[in-house]
């Protein structure tokens, strides 16, 4: 049978444990949260360069549709 002190300081230790727990979640949230941020601003750069490309497909349809008229 375990005496008052053993309990005391197997309850420290489970909450020592608990405690650890929560702090590496609190980091591994701000790691995601870095990431999160990461993703968003290279999305953010894709969606950019999609719209530049998409404008130079624009200028490319019409060229091509003026070559056609040129060119019978």
């Amino acid at each position: 049978m375990l005496n008052s002190v053993e309990l005391i300081a197997k309850r420290k230790s489970i909450l020592d444990a608990f405690t650890k727990a929560k702090d590496e979640l609190v980091t591994l949230n701000t790691e995601v949260d870095a990431s999160i941020k990461e993703n968003n601003q290279q999305l953010a750069a894709l969606i950019k360069e999609n719209e530049a490309l998409s404008n130079v497909k624009s200028s490319n349809m019409t060229s091509i549709k003026a070559l056609s008229k040129l060119l019978g």
